[in-house]
């Protein structure tokens, strides 16, 4: 709509705008905040998505429009095939970013990470859900040692607690829930000794009680059945969370439950609002997973994304 804007001028709520020699006042409560935040290249924490992410951001949603069955939904079987269509819309932004993949010995976690543009960055991970296994978690840490903080959330602190803390991390006995209006709340969880009471909190107060309030390097979601409201909460809210660089998330057994079109809508939202660039998807039986990186704040795009809009 404003792609051939040529200036604009700021008056309080107004702004006048000159296009191609035309020249017309224009309330900023008209544009869409999807356009202004593209545009407004005078806010420090933004920068225009254009170029190769532009063109990502487009392929996904023709894709994902392609493949859209019933109105505004999805099924199973496009979600089968989404793996496919990563590859075509982002594939070729993979070793341009030098994407780096880090498989566990013992199962089958698998974590990405796209290094900093500098040795001298410094790295922050948080894990929600530490699932008994951080061998993909240690491995990106001895890849690249500087990491000032590594968190780790879990509902269970049986040997949970002892993996986390083995690599030098933090560790939160939490249970994470979206939506969560009051907390701490608490839940029954059964352990190795039997039925305790684990506080259930929202986002917003793991980030404060890890520290990490201002910028995350790393966040890897893995959180049975709440992951799909976790990352709605990430797309949408974003401003009330912290800067999040790069994004995996693992969706359990999204066949069994049917969960096709939530996924895919979630993609379609992501796209749209143009903040987390799908990078990577892989596939188990019982497992999707998929890598964002954040390509609209401007920390991120310093650190980590920078050639993609050269």
């Amino acid at each position: 709509m404003y792609r051939r804007m040529l200036s604009v001028i700021h008056f309080s709520k107004w702004r006048f705008v000159a296009i191609d020699g035309f020249v017309g006042l224009v309330m900023l409560a008209q544009l869409s905040r999807v356009e202004f935040d593209r545009y407004a290249t005078h806010s420090p924490r933004f920068i225009p998505v254009k170029n190769q992410v532009q063109q990502a951001f487009d392929c996904y949603k023709n894709m994902l429009d392609i493949n859209r069955k019933h109105g505004n939904t999805w099924d199973d079987a496009d979600l089968a095939s989404l793996t496919e269509i990563v590859e075509k819309c982002a594939g070729p932004l993979q070793p341009l970013l030098n994407l780096q993949e880090f498989k566990s010995n013992t199962t089958e976690d698998i974590k990405f990470i796209v290094p900093g543009t500098s040795s001298k960055f410094i790295y922050t991970m948080m894990t929600i859900g530490i699932d008994n296994n951080t061998e993909s978690e240690q491995a990106i840490m001895e890849m690249y040692p500087n990491f000032d903080r590594f968190v780790g959330v879990d509902a269970t602190p049986e040997v949970n607690q002892d993996l986390v803390k083995g690599i030098g991390g933090k560790f939160l006995n939490y249970q994470i829930v979206g939506n969560q209006t009051i907390m701490p709340n608490h839940s029954t969880n059964t352990t190795f000794n039997g039925t305790v009471s684990v506080p259930s909190v929202d986002l917003t107060h793991v980030f404060k009680a890890a520290e990490m309030e201002h910028n995350i390097t790393v966040l890897n979601l893995n959180i049975n059945n709440d992951e799909q409201v976790l990352f709605g909460e990430l797309i949408s809210k974003s401003q009330e969370y912290p800067t999040i660089c790069q994004l995996n998330i693992k969706f359990n057994h999204p066949d069994v439950h049917n969960d096709g079109s939530i996924i895919l809508g979630l993609l379609y939202r992501a796209s749209s609002f143009g903040r987390y660039l799908l990078i990577k998807s892989t596939s188990t039986a019982n497992f999707k997973r998929f890598f964002f990186l954040n390509v609209r704040d401007a920390y991120c795009i310093e650190k980590y994304a920078k050639i993609l809009f050269n």
